[in-house]
């Protein structure tokens, strides 16, 4: 009970503070697309469905559905893990690492200046970027 109230109020001050631009409820129906926002909670969250699903496991033989309640419970679970499989698309959008790194060479040969380099994501509000050096980069 106590961790599920912290879950849930962690949550609330989260989105209390939060940037709300930046929130995104686009996808709210899928099961593992959380935010930063989320991810505390649902580390707190889930033991107390563990916990409900074990208690009414416990208690399936004297109340005829908390068998089948567990069982829900731990369906959920599963449907979560295999739904959180599919990672984060802010990851995928935008160049990978090793091509970042052969465009900053490149451009270490052709300018001699230490290059500003675009990381992923794109296509968010402010534009991530990486200051490197020559230097390191001809290591």
């Amino acid at each position: 009970m106590v961790l599920g109230a912290a879950s849930v109020a962690f949550l609330m001050a989260a989105l209390a503070f939060a940037d709300l631009s930046l929130l995104s409820l686009g996808n709210w129906w899928t099961v593992a697309d959380s935010a930063r926002y989320s991810t505390v909670s649902g580390f707190l969250w889930f033991p107390v469905v563990v916990i409900v699903a074990a208690r009414c496991w416990e208690r399936r033989r004297t109340i005829r559905w908390m068998g089948a309640a567990a069982v829900l419970l731990a369906g959920s679970v599963f449907l979560g893990v295999v739904a959180d499989f599919r990672g984060d698309t802010w990851n995928t959008e935008g160049p990978s690492w090793p091509a970042t790194v052969s465009d900053a060479r490149a451009m270490c040969s052709a300018t001699g200046q230490d290059p500003t380099v675009r990381v992923t994501p794109v296509g968010v509000a402010q534009p991530w970027s990486a200051h490197l050096t020559c230097r390191w980069l001809s290591k």
